[in-house]
């Protein structure tokens, strides 16, 4: 989790927090998932492609704003891990999936886990 103000959730929750993505990156993720405000998705993209042309990412649709198209083209055009594109609703197959996953692995407390 990237979020300069969340240090203190997420360690509540067991959760490691970064203030930056050069930080997140300290933890050695298995993938990225880019999950901020659609006119920072571009930004945070460019960060996360200049630090691993690999990286297996997931972005929250919609991927990013009209006006950065050709720049979010671009950044994928030469990025050579994988990129899926998740829906961010709490009723989507893919949130479920991840939810439980991170709770079977002991990494979601019981308030976390949003009803479920």
């Amino acid at each position: 989790m990237v979020d300069p103000t969340a240090g203190a959730r997420a360690a509540a929750d067991g959760l490691p927090a970064a203030a930056t993505v050069v930080h997140a990156f300290d933890a050695g993720p298995d993938f990225r998932d880019v999950c901020v405000p659609t006119g920072a998705h571009a930004t945070v993209l460019g960060q996360v492609c200049a630090l691993d042309g690999q990286a297996d990412l997931v972005v929250e649709k919609p991927v990013c704003a009209p006006a950065d198209v050709t720049r979010v083209r671009g950044l994928l055009a030469g990025h050579g891990g994988r990129v899926v594109v998740s829906e961010n609703y709490h009723s989507s197959r893919v949130s479920a999936a991840v939810a439980q996953a991170a709770w079977n692995a002991g990494r979601l407390s019981r308030s976390s886990r949003c009803g479920r």
